[in-house]
């Protein structure tokens, strides 16, 4: 076992953090997630493990969370929608949890896609189903992401701790964007990069100075272009819904738009691009096209989108071979060879599903290249159901208090914005994604869990409560 680089600089915050201010874990953990490729610990033999920064400040939340969970002072109203999406929540992660000591050794055997050697490579030929610490370590992971959520809940009516929140969130894209463009330079201009700095984790495959169409993929501080691009697609978007209904104190939010726009087609990942496109298709029709329709006209939005059109065509021009990079990342990526890997893992995961009656073979055991396929093959019937209602809860919630009329219009910018985000990512699971328990999902989902949460107290006034720990009446009116 050792401490890395990214580590001791990382480690002594954290317990700083932990031990002076623990109302910023939260955001903390928020920033130090941009970090993905790096490991604050490294632990090796047969089978090396990587402590992120995320996970460490993780573990530190749970530190201070635990207890209170298991002397029952984490409480809700009896009527809230918070409780019931934890109670739903907690149920999930448990079956998860079990799945993953438990299904593997029941189906031991069954062809899987191993977890750590990719489906490039265990395309021809699949590896027997065996319990690993893989298993064991995505259960944790789980778990701590559990408590994550439970803290921005918790947290939630605090003055002031969404907008910290949303700083966060904020201040971690700007990171990716900030060590992606010097990694850019040091491409063209041969510039030193910190490579063991940035991408110390060694229980992962680290892909950065990997190229395609005769440029290359930046990664930035992800171990791979695809995972750059996925958060960059889901930021970029973070950062338009708030320029786009912040009036004059969001102007800055479209500078960072537009840089991130401008790095995701540096990723040249065909997830960030699909994300990314499908965003923008919803956000020209509800900032532009449906403000036209009405007779008006979305000014900022309208500046905002020729700024982001201009940064795409100067990525695409900059870096020269932009229309052989369209051919190789968009038009023609169905023909590459990666694409029939990662379909032909999908295409498994549906007989691994049948194979096991249903039942999945545990958490962390099989890894097609999709998040849907990945709960069908691993969690089975049971994990798609839980997923699938916990994302209705959090829509009926969201809806639910954008309705309300007791919402203040800072509360409904922050569900616009939680809102986007979370299902950005949604989508670039679904296209691309080889797990469940990263931080680009979990960060989104709990802010936007806390945003509803914050918005149904200030609407169960004169009850409320400042932290979900506090024990709280048995029933609250919400029309009170």
């Amino acid at each position: 076992m050792h401490a890395t680089a990214i580590g001791f600089l990382i480690v002594p915050l954290s317990l700083a953090v932990f031990f002076l201010a623990p109302a910023r874990l939260g955001q903390w953990a928020t920033i130090v997630s941009a970090l993905d490729a790096a490991s604050v610990v490294n632990i090796g033999g047969g089978f090396p493990v990587g402590i992120t920064p995320f996970f460490f400040v993780a573990a530190l939340i749970a530190v201070r969370i635990g207890p209170r969970v298991l002397c029952g002072r984490v409480r809700f109203a009896s009527n809230e929608p918070a409780r019931d999406h934890v109670r739903v929540l907690t149920l999930f992660v448990l079956w998860a949890a079990t799945s993953a000591f438990l299904l593997p050794i029941m189906f031991k055997g069954l062809p899987v896609d191993l977890e750590r050697a990719g489906v490039d490579q265990t395309y021809l030929y699949r590896v027997p189903l065996h319990w690993t610490f893989s298993n064991a370590g995505q259960a944790g992971y789980l778990l701590l992401d559990l408590c994550l959520v439970l803290l921005f809940l918790g947290n939630a009516t605090r003055p002031g701790y969404i907008a910290g929140l949303i700083r966060a969130f904020t201040w971690s894209g700007l990171i990716v964007v900030a060590v992606g463009a010097y990694q850019l330079l040091s491409f063209r201009f041969g510039l030193p990069f910190p490579d063991s700095f940035f991408y110390s984790n060694t229980a992962w495959a680290q892909l950065a100075g990997e190229g395609i169409a005769g440029r290359a993929k930046i990664n930035s501080t992800f171990p791979e272009a695809s995972a750059a691009g996925n958060f960059l697609a889901m930021w970029t978007v973070f950062e338009l819904v708030l320029a786009a209904r912040t009036g004059r104190e969001g102007a800055r939010h479209w500078w960072f738009a537009l840089a991130g726009t401008f790095m995701v087609i540096n990723t040249t990942s065909t997830t960030g691009y699909v994300a990314l496109a499908i965003a923008w298709t919803f956000f020209t029709w509800k900032y532009l096209i449906r403000f036209l329709w009405q007779g008006r006209v979305a000014v900022r939005a309208l500046v905002g989108a020729a700024l982001c059109l201009a940064a795409t065509a100067a990525a695409l021009l900059i870096g020269g071979h932009g229309g052989s990079l369209l051919d190789a990342v968009v038009f023609n990526k169905m023909q590459s060879g990666s694409a029939v890997h990662r379909l032909a893992s999908i295409y498994r995961s549906g007989g691994i599903f049948a194979d096991s009656f249903g039942l999945g073979v545990g958490l962390g055991s099989d890894r097609p290249l999709s998040s849907g396929a990945y709960i069908l093959a691993d969690l089975g019937a049971v994990g798609v159901m839980l997923f699938s209602y916990l994302l209705w809860q959090l829509y009926a919630m969201g809806a639910w208090s954008a309705r309300r009329a007791h919402c203040d219009r800072q509360g409904r910018v922050w569900l616009e914005v939680a809102g986007w985000a979370l299902s950005v990512q949604l989508v670039a699971m679904l296209v691309s994604g080889a797990e469940i328990t990263g931080p680009t999902l979990w960060i989104p989902w709990a802010l936007l869990a806390a945003v509803v949460r914050r918005n149904w107290l200030a609407s169960a006034r004169p009850v409320s409560a400042a932290v979900a720990y506090a024990p709280l009446p048995t029933r609250v009116s919400a029309t009170s």
